[in-house]
């Protein structure tokens, strides 16, 4: 689970908004499996460089390829890669738009975020 590379610096300069990555990637298989009344077995590894050696905030999740049932009989499960993209970026802008600008220490390449508004339309448009 990767970040529009226009989030990357707000990532670099407030690095305690790392901690929720793993939360929020898990949170995304974990709803996906839940909804087909399954339950998965995930771990994962944050990586906050790229193959570059880039600033690049990541985060990579192995899941089983399916689930216990209630009954625990497992069953097979696969995952729709953009389905699980398009719920993923929505779960970080929530979580982010959630952080209150006050907090936040903004990088040099975001200096034009000034308000709410601002803040809201970086969110809002990134990725």
């Amino acid at each position: 689970f990767t970040l529009p590379d226009t989030l990357w610096p707000l990532f670099f300069y407030n690095r305690w908004l790392l901690d929720a990555l793993f939360q929020l990637a898990a949170d995304n298989l974990i709803y996906t499996a839940k909804r087909r009344g399954l339950r998965v077995g995930i771990f994962g590894a944050l990586h906050t460089y790229g193959r570059r050696l880039n600033w690049h905030p990541h985060v990579h999740l192995s899941v089983t390829a399916g689930g216990l049932d209630e009954q625990g009989v497992w069953k097979n499960l696969s995952f729709h890669k953009e389905a699980l993209r398009r719920r993923w970026m929505w779960l970080v802008r929530d979580y982010l738009l959630g952080q209150p600008l006050s907090q936040l220490t903004m990088p040099p390449q975001l200096a034009h975020i000034l308000c709410e508004s601002d803040w809201r339309r970086l969110i809002l448009t990134a990725g």
